[in-house]
């Protein structure tokens, strides 16, 4: 009997290890994830000013800061790639935890955020 228990709990913690829903990803890495896939939504995380010193090309925004911003979170689809961003990468990390709890199945944080990436000189456009 206790053989057993313990192969169940092997398995059990074998599968939650091995199907993270976050993944967090270097400037480089984000941007070639991004490129090898189609159909993924692209989030900006930030504010409005700070979007306005340039955004990754094809982000569409939602305000960390904003009043409902668990609630908008809650209602985006599940079952969609996420790649999401921020300034440097603490708000991010914490909405993907968010979206890791609320059974999103794919999330990608670009760790150190937006700062990295235009440290790596990466393609950079306006905020629509």
């Amino acid at each position: 009997m206790k053989s057993i228990i313990t192969f169940l709990l092997v398995v059990a913690a074998t599968g939650c290890f091995a199907q993270s829903a976050v993944e967090d990803l270097s400037p480089a890495a984000f941007k070639s994830k991004m490129d090898s896939l189609s159909g993924e939504v692209l989030l900006d995380l930030r504010t409005s000013d700070e979007m306005a010193r340039g955004v990754i090309p094809g982000a569409d925004q939602l305000d960390y800061f904003r009043k409902d911003f668990e609630s908008a979170v809650g209602k985006l689809d599940r079952n969609k790639t996420y790649f999401i961003y921020c300034a440097v990468g603490g708000r991010s990390r914490e909405t993907a935890d968010l979206m890791a709890r609320l059974g999103f199945k794919h999330v990608y944080n670009l760790a150190e955020g937006f700062t990295a990436w235009k440290k790596q000189k990466l393609p950079i456009s306006r905020a629509k």
